[in-house]
């Protein structure tokens, strides 16, 4: 359920933001459009404009605790919808770092001094 719910979020989210993307269509060589920022919904989108790879588009829907990410091609504007996920779990863990030192590490060493 959540997953579905997820998936009309940002898809309702990422509608107002393709549209204004692709009334402003530029060619793949000319300058970047970067939007960034708020809704007036309360989504929050950003967006990553990396050399020779689509456009990546991330929109953040802090109310539901929900993110969604979109690659839209530069050739087509063609928006594939590449992950969607609700964070609140993740925000409740105290901590998680994929390597050395940890959060807890660095606190107890301050701790000590």
């Amino acid at each position: 359920m959540w997953q579905r719910i997820g998936v009309g979020v940002a898809s309702v989210g990422l509608g107002w933001f393709a549209l204004a993307l692709l009334w402003n269509w530029q060619p793949a060589n000319a300058a970047p459009i970067m939007p960034t920022g708020m809704a007036g919904d309360g989504l929050i989108t950003h967006v990553q404009d990396v050399d020779g790879r689509p456009l990546r588009v991330i929109v953040i829907d802090p109310a539901a605790r929900v993110m969604g990410v979109y690659d839209i091609s530069r050739e087509t504007g063609e928006i594939q919808l590449k992950s969607v996920r609700d964070m609140s779990a993740d925000l409740q863990m105290l901590e998680f770092n994929s390597g050395a030192p940890s959060p807890a590490d660095i606190k107890n060493s301050i701790q000590r001094k």
